[in-house]
C-alpha cells in the first residue's frame, strides 16, 4: 500500500533522529570523537499573541564578532532568504568567534504544518584529553569547540544542520518585527533554531517511562547544569532509571549556571518539562509558562504564536551560552547625539569696551556791534560710543548722537558805537556710559 507524504516525512525525520544519535569514529587517534547531535524543534501554539520584542541595541551598534555562512538548500523564497540573512545578523553580534560558523539550512516539508523549523549541532568529544578551556569526556557542539580552539574542528562537515517548513502558508518574512494578525514571524523561527545549533540542546531521553541521559555514556555540556527543584543534579541520577523519567516531567527543572542565574535575578531559570516528555522538545527550552509571550526572554521556548516577533537572543540565553563556554562580546553603550551649535553664548563674554567715545560739544557765540549786535551762537555735539564684545559670539553696537544748535539775535541801539567783539567758547562733555 502506498504511504501518504505526511508518513512518508514523519518517517524521513524518524530516521533522521536516529542518524544524529550515532556518533562516528574519531580519524585518527587524538581527533575527537564526532556525532550529529538531537534535531530540536519550534512548534506553532495557533494563538495570535499580538507582541514585538525588537532587537537590542546592541545589535544596532556593534560590530560582528562571528560570521555565519549559510548554504541554503531546496527552493527558497528570495524573502525568505532575506530574513534568514537578518536573524543570522543578530546572532553574529551576540557571541565571539574568528572561526566562520558554518549552516547547511533546508526549505523542505516537516510534515506537519505545527513544525516550524528544526535544528541540530554536530557535536564532538576530545574524551580524556580535551584542549583547554573544554571539559573530557564531554560532547560539544563544534562551533562552541572552534570558538574556544581557534580553529576548524570538523572543516568537511557543516556546524549546524537546520530545516525549515516549506509547507507552512502562514509564514511573515518581514523584518521589522511587526507581524500580523494569523501569521507567523519567519525572522524569529530563524533565530531560535539557530540557537540550538550553537548549543541549546541537550541529551536527555524518556521512553517508556525511563529517562536517560548521553550519547555513548557522555552527556552534552548543556547537561552540566541542569538539576530539579531540589538542588539535584540530573547527571547524578541512575541513566536509565525510573526516577530519571519522573524528573524530565515533573516540570521542576532548572538550569543553575551562574551567568543564567544573575540574568535571571539570582534564581535559577526553569526549563520546559511536562508531562508526558516532548521528544525534540522537552527539556532544551526554556519553560514557556515562565517566559511568556512578550517576554524579553521568551525566543526558547518550545511555541511560537502567530502575531509574535521575538528578535532578542535574551539576557538568559546569553547567560546560559556563557556558562557553556561561549565568549559573550561587552554591552555596546548607545552613541550620544552630538550637537554643533552655530552660534555659542558665552556668559563670560570678553568684553572689551573699545567703547569710542567721543563726543565733541562746540558752542561758537559771535557778537558784533556796530549799532547792529548780531549775536550767532552755534552749538555742536557729537556722540560717537562703540562697544565690542569679544568671545564666541560678537556683537557690536554704534550709537552716534549729533545736536546742532544755531542761535542768532539781532538787536540796533540808539548809540553809534562800533564795539566788535568776537569769541569762541567750548563745552567739554564728559563720555557717556555704554551698558
Amino acid at each position: 500500500m502506498r504511504r501518504p507524504p505526511a508518513i512518508l516525512a514523519f518517517l524521513s525525520l524518524a530516521l533522521l533522529l536516529i542518524a544524529f544519535s550515532l556518533p562516528s569514529r574519531a580519524a585518527s587517534p587524538g581527533e575527537p570523537r564526532q556525532a550529529a547531535g538531537p534535531m530540536i524543534t519550534l512548534r506553532a501554539s495557533g494563538v495570535n499573541e499580538f507582541t514585538s520584542v525588537t532587537a537590542p541595541q546592541r545589535t544596532r551598534y556593534a560590530p560582528k564578532s562571528a560570521t555565519i555562512n549559510v548554504a541554503f538548500s531546496g527552493d527558497w523564497p528570495e524573502d525568505a532568504r532575506t530574513a534568514f540573512t537578518y536573524a543570522k545578523g543578530i546572532w553574529e553580534t551576540q557571541l565571539t568567534s574568528s572561526v566562520p560558523i558554518s549552516v547547511t539550512a533546508s526549505w523542505e516539508d516537516l510534515g506537519s504544518p505545527t513544525i516550524l523549523g528544526s535544528a541540530g549541532p554536530r557535536l564532538v568529544n576530545f574524551g580524556g584529553s580535551p584542549p583547554s578551556g573544554i571539559q573530557a569526556n564531554t560532547w560539544y557542539p563544534v562551533a562552541l569547540v572552534n570558538a574556544i580552539r581557534g580553529n576548524d574542528t570538523l572543516p568537511s562537515n557543516p556546524d549546524i544542520i537546520a530545516q525549515f517548513n516549506s509547507t507552512q502558508a502562514a509564514w511573515y518574512f518581514g523584518t521589522d518585527g511587526q507581524t500580523p494578525n494569523n501569521k507567523i514571524d519567519f525572522a524569529s523561527v530563524v533565530l531560535h533554531e539557530l540557537g540550538h545549533g550553537l548549543g541549546f540542546v541537550g541529551s536527555m531521553q524518556v521512553s517508556g517511562g525511563q529517562g536517560s541521559w548521553g550519547l555513548s555514556g557522555a552527556p552534552v555540556i548543556y547537561d552540566q547544569f541542569a538539576l530539579n527543584g531540589q538542588g539535584i543534579r540530573l547527571l547524578t541520577i541512575t541513566s536509565p532509571s525510573t526516577d530519571l523519567g519522573i524528573e524530565l516531567q515533573g516540570g521542576d527543572l532548572f538550569f543553575d549556571g551562574s551567568n543564567a542565574m544573575a540574568a535571571n535575578g539570582g534564581t535559577a531559570p526553569r526549563l520546559y518539562a511536562p508531562n508526558p516528555f516532548e521528544p525534540g522538545s522537552s527539556y532544551a527550552h526554556l519553560d514557556e509558562d515562565t517566559f511568556i509571550a512578550g517576554d524579553t526572554n521568551s525566543l526558547m521556548t518550545p511555541s511560537l504564536g502567530m502575531a509574535e516577533a521575538i528578535h532578542d537572543t535574551g539576557a538568559i540565553t546569553r547567560g546560559i551560552f556563557e556558562d557553556i563556554g561561549w565568549t559573550i562580546p561587552g554591552a555596546v553603550p548607545t552613541p550620544t547625539p552630538t550637537h554643533t551649535p552655530t552660534a555659542t553664548h558665552t556668559a563670560t563674554a570678553t568684553r572689551t569696551p573699545t567703547a569710542t567715545q567721543s563726543p565733541t560739544n562746540t558752542a561758537t557765540t559771535t557778537a558784533t556791534a556796530t549799532g547792529t549786535l548780531s549775536p550767532t551762537a552755534t552749538a555742536s555735539t557729537t556722540h560717537t560710543p562703540t562697544r565690542t564684545v569679544t568671545g564666541t559670539q560678537s556683537a557690536t553696537v554704534t550709537a552716534t548722537a549729533t545736536t546742532t544748535a544755531t542761535e542768532t539775535a539781532t538787536h540796533t541801539p540808539t548809540a553809534t558805537s562800533q564795539p566788535t567783539q568776537t569769541g569762541t567758547t567750548q563745552r567739554l562733555f564728559l563720555p557717556l556710559a555704554i551698558r
